[in-house]
């Protein structure tokens, strides 16, 4: 454990945690690859699924009300048969923050028993 640990209202942030699943630092690496200008925020979307919709506007309204993030809400469509969040913000897409947005996220997730499923950032020239 580090000490320079920064801890928010959904859990504790760890700066030396490890890249996640889906390769946070390759993913940051392709979008200097499109021609992302990475020292200027860009728009992060997070995407988070719950099988009940009240699990999934708790997880929005904490998100949004003690974070910040902007957060819109889909129920059960057709196939798809869980409630979707879509957790927007912008945001310098250092390391540091997507470290920091995914542990977030993975902490909404689990405290409100549902799963996180990744983030997508938008080319920023």
């Amino acid at each position: 454990m580090s000490g320079d640990s920064e801890y928010t209202v959904l859990g504790r942030f760890d700066p030396e945690a490890q890249e996640g699943p889906d390769g946070d630092v390759s993913t940051l690496a392709a979008l200097a690859d499109q021609g992302s200008d990475l020292s200027k925020p860009t728009h992060f979307i997070h995407y988070l699924t719950f099988s009940d919709e009240a699990q999934a506007r708790a997880a929005g309204k904490a998100l949004a009300e003690q974070l910040g993030y902007r957060v819109r809400g889909f129920g059960p469509d057709g196939e798809v048969r869980h409630w979707s969040l879509w957790v927007e913000v912008d945001r310098e897409p250092t390391i540091d923050n997507v470290r920091r947005m995914r542990q977030v996220m993975e902490t909404a997730a689990t405290r409100y028993d549902g799963a996180y499923d990744g983030w997508e950032a938008a080319v920023q020239p």
